[in-house]
Parts: C-alpha cells; sequence; structure tokens
C-alpha cells in the first residue's frame, strides 16, 4: 500500500489542475458573456418568400436564321436587249412596279406583220363563206357550226388570230415587274446587256413575311404549339429584338432527332435580314413544381442547398433539393421542399444549418 501512495497522489493532482482549468475556462466565457464591451456575433438578416406550387416555364435558348417566306428570283421570261434597269440593291418596290424593260422594237414590227396576215386570212373566210352558202352578201346563216369551223381553219384565219395573240403576249413580257412587294437584292445584270430567256435579273424580299427558321430536339418539340409565341434576337446586336408566332412545325424529324420549326416574325421586320443569325427564346410550361428564386439555391459539400426559415426558434435549416427545371430566373423544386416553407432567398449565401436570423425590416 505505501507503494500505491504517490501515484494516488500525483492523479488527483492531475485530476485537481484539470478542475481547475475547466474552472477557470467556464469563468473567462462567462466574463466573456457578461462583458458588455466585447462584442457578439451579428444575426443575419434574411428575406422569405412562401414556396408555392405552379406549372413552371421553362425557357429554351436555340439557334436560328431569318427567312423569307415571299422570296423570288426576277427572270427574263424572253431573250432581249435591257434597255432600262436603273435600280439598286436595297431599294423598295410595291407588287406591279416596273423592274426592267427589253427592246421590244422587232417585236412591234411583228405584230403589224401578224396584223396584215390577218386581215389577209380574214378576207379569205369571207369569201369562202360567200361561196359556201350561196349568198352574194355573204350572209351565212345557212352555214352549220361544222362548216363555219372548217372554214376557218381552212383559210387560216384561226391560226392568224393565234399568231397575233401570242406575238402580243410576247410584247408584254419585255416589261418586267415585280410579282410581290420588297426590296431588290442580288442584281445580277446591267443596263445594255443582251439577256437570254431565263436570266437571273436579281432577287425580290418581301421583309413582311420574315419568319424565323430554327431546329427544336423532338423532346421540346412535342411541347410546341401553332401560333405559340418566341422571342428572337439577334446574334450580332442583342438590341435588335422581337417577338414571333410559330407558323408551321414540319412533322420529320431527322437523322439528328431534330425537327424544323418556323415563326412569322410580328414586330421589327425591317431591322432584320434575310439570312440573319439569330436566337430563338422558347417558353415552354411544366406540370406543377414548387417554384423558387435562383437565389435561393446555393451550393453546400457540392449539393444543392435551399434554406427554410423556422419563425418559431428564429433558425436557418437547410434542406437538400433536387432541381427538375430553371430558367433565367427561376427553380423548380422535385423534392426536399414543402408548400408553404419559408423559403431564404435573400441572405442565405453564408448562411449554416441552424444559424440564428431575423427577418430583415421591409423598406
Amino acid at each position: 500500500m505505501k507503494i500505491l501512495i504517490p501515484f494516488v497522489g500525483i492523479f488527483l493532482v492531475v485530476v485537481g489542475c484539470t478542475n481547475v482549468g475547466a474552472t477557470k475556462k467556464d469563468a473567462i466565457d462567462k466574463e466573456k458573456q457578461d462583458d458588455p464591451t466585447i462584442p457578439s456575433l451579428p444575426i443575419q438578416e434574411i428575406q422569405t418568400l412562401t414556396a408555392e406550387s405552379r406549372p413552371f416555364e421553362e425557357e429554351f435558348l436555340l439557334n436560328g436564321v431569318i427567312r423569307a417566306h415571299e422570296r423570288l428570283e426576277i427572270q427574263s421570261e424572253i431573250s432581249g436587249w435591257l434597255t432600262f434597269y436603273n435600280l439598286r440593291e436595297g431599294d423598295r418596290l410595291s407588287k406591279g412596279s416596273v423592274i426592267a424593260k427589253l427592246d421590244d422594237s422587232d417585236i412591234q414590227v411583228e405584230i403589224a406583220n401578224r396584223r396584215v396576215e390577218l386581215e389577209e386570212a380574214d378576207n379569205k373566210r369571207k369569201e369562202q363563206r360567200m361561196l359556201v352558202s350561196g349568198s352574194d352578201f355573204g350572209m351565212d346563216s345557212t352555214l352549220t357550226p361544222q362548216q363555219i369551223a372548217y372554214i376557218d381553219i381552212s383559210t387560216g384565219y384561226n391560226r392568224a388570230v393565234q399568231a397575233l395573240k401570242s406575238t402580243e403576249y410576247r410584247l408584254t413580257k419585255t416589261v418586267i415587274r415585280t410579282p410581290i412587294s420588297g426590296v431588290i437584292a442580288d442584281r445580277k445584270v446591267q443596263q445594255g446587256q443582251w439577256l437570254n430567256a431565263a436570266t437571273p435579273i436579281c432577287t425580290v424580299i418581301n421583309p413582311a413575311s420574315f419568319e424565323a427558321e430554327f431546329l427544336v430536339l423532338e423532346n421540346i418539340v412535342l411541347q410546341l404549339r401553332k401560333n405559340q409565341k418566341v422571342a428572337i434576337e439577334a446574334m450580332g446586336d442583342k438590341r435588335i429584338q422581337g417577338m414571333a408566332k410559330i407558323s408551321s412545325i414540319n412533322p420529320i424529324v431527322d437523322k439528328n432527332g431534330l425537327v424544323k420549326v418556323k415563326a412569322r416574325l410580328l414586330t421589327g421586320h425591317n431591322r432584320y435580314y434575310e439570312g440573319m443569325n439569330i436566337t430563338v427564346k422558347v417558353k415552354t410550361q411544366t406540370p406543377p413544381y414548387i417554384i423558387i428564386p435562383k437565389e435561393a439555391l446555393v451550393l453546400r459539400s457540392g449539393r444543392e442547398v435551399v434554406f427554410v426559415y423556422d419563425p418559431k426558434d428564429q433558425l436557418a435549416k437547410w434542406k437538400y433539393v433536387k432541381v427538375a427545371h430553371q430558367n433565367s430566373t427561376l427553380i423548380a423544386i422535385s423534392e426536399g421542399l414543402d408548400i408553404g416553407d419559408q423559403v431564404i432567398f435573400d441572405g442565405n449565401l453564408n448562411l449554416s444549418h441552424d444559424a440564428r436570423v431575423q427577418l430583415a425590416q421591409k423598406q
């Protein structure tokens, strides 16, 4: 027993020292709590909103291009010398306006000859009718329709009439008009140039018929419908914005799983050009989810977290959530939140679980 006494004494001394240290620490903490000169950590001010369930408006940004629904290449239908063509690219024309004229002098001479031929054939026709009818005055009331038709053909009258009509029709083709309203593009000829039939002269584009043409994944196109509105924006200048309405959805999925969609522009037609690259913003609605602002979602240890406010204890509680959809401002939550939760969307960046918080005063 004498041998054990020193060890027991040492143990008592150590325990006594430990208790003294703990007592001193508690005393210091007590002093800090009671000392008004030592500042306490500030309570984080927050703003909240009540979690509600409603359909979510999902956004898709797609690349597209501007195409004119009314776009025609103007061609010469006959051959001839181009005597009038002073239009420039970008000039605006209304439907029926003259674009160009071809030299018609040869056709005018041909028309005069055709009229002479028609007059000669008409005289022969009259003589033949008098001979067949036996009337000195050419009264052919006794002729049958078959006899009249035979005389008109055999005397060359019908052929002469048709030849004159054909030449007069060719004369109308020396004046080239635009069948649609629009602007001149891709001028290909010069005044004084010889044109063969079917020679391209220029292209006329109607800006009022501009459409946004874009490709959509097959799983997204099922959510689209005709007459649905979409927003468009020029890639080169974000100030050029407008609205369009879906006019057609091609019912064919290509090998890449894409479907071609066209949307007719509703505004800003004159600010776009044929072939201009654009961004198309398409919005679709999903089934109901709990919708929260994007600012309410934070990351903790690599996981998505939303803080909710416990008004009873005035504490911030974090909840792990699962994001189903999101757009530029909102997030749809499929798991982790309940309807009625007070979601913290401001003052949540540096919060921890069970952090003491208080609602910010409304301005």
